[in-house]
C-alpha cells in the first residue's frame, strides 16, 4: 500500500487530481487506488488514462490472458487495437468489466 494505492507492482505511477485517478502506469497483475481497479491473470506493463468519456489503455503481455476492470458501469464497446469486439464479459451485480488480452502489445478502449 501506497499514498491510497494498492498493488504487486514492482513499480507504479499515478496522476490523481481532485481525488480521482486520472492515469497510471504499473507493471504487475494488479492495481487499485482512487476508485479504480485493475486485475490482470498474467503479468503486465500496463498504462492506463480515464476520461469522463471511458478509460483507455496500452498493455504488454508475455501471455494471453483476461483483465478486469471493477467498479464500472457496463461498456457501450470496447475496442482492441482499432477493432469492436465482443469478447468481453460484464457482471452487473458486481459492476466488473471482464476483458481478453492477447499476447504481445495491445490499445484497448472502453467507451
Amino acid at each position: 500500500d501506497v499514498e491510497g494505492f494498492k498493488s504487486d507492482a514492482s513499480r507504479f505511477t499515478a496522476t490523481v487530481s481532485d481525488g480521482i485517478l486520472k492515469a497510471a502506469y504499473f507493471e504487475g497483475t494488479n492495481f487499485e487506488g482512487y476508485g479504480s481497479g485493475y486485475k490482470f491473470t498474467v503479468p503486465v506493463s500496463a498504462s492506463v488514462a480515464l476520461y469522463d468519456s471511458g478509460t483507455d489503455l496500452e498493455i504488454k503481455s508475455e501471455n494471453p490472458g483476461e483483465f478486469s476492470l471493477s467498479k464500472v458501469s457496463k461498456p457501450g464497446a470496447v475496442i482492441l487495437n482499432g477493432i469492436k469486439v465482443n469478447t468481453w464479459k460484464y457482471d452487473q451485480k458486481n459492476s466488473i468489466l471482464i476483458v481478453v488480452v492477447p499476447k504481445g502489445q495491445s490499445k484497448i478502449s472502453i467507451k
